[in-house]
């Protein structure tokens, strides 16, 4: 499990790209930082998570919907995961994504980018 630690003047997104091992549980932690300030994440109280893999960004309907957990508190950690029954459901490919934060009525994307399935061989 790997922790990804984001910053930049009005949290702007940041690109991270993601590999899932097909048939495997994946996991993915991201630190939200605020204002270039690097010591300080943004509080996530009161906030709310979505995300979603599509197979391209003009795609209408999503791939999956991403499994969002928040701290919940002021340490700005959002955990990106997926169930290994979820991804043996995915073709092996790339696909992009994206992960968005709501608090006070202001959605704020935090991080975005490719991520590929590589295939399973284990069955």
């Amino acid at each position: 499990e790997n922790t990804l630690s984001f910053q930049g003047k009005n949290m702007a997104s940041r690109y991270l790209n993601l590999t899932i091992n097909q048939g495997t549980t994946f996991s993915q932690n991201v630190v939200a930082y605020s204002s270039a300030s690097n010591t300080t994440p943004i509080n996530l109280s009161g906030a709310t998570f979505d995300g979603q893999l599509r197979t391209h960004y003009a795609a209408t309907t999503n791939t999956l919907g991403l499994t969002l957990v928040g701290s919940g508190d002021a340490n700005g950690q959002v955990q990106i995961s997926l169930t290994n029954s979820e991804t043996s459901g995915l073709k092996a490919r790339r696909y992009v994504y994206d992960v968005e934060v709501t608090k006070s009525s202001t959605v704020t994307r935090i991080v975005e980018g490719i991520a590929t399935v590589t295939p399973e061989a284990t069955k």
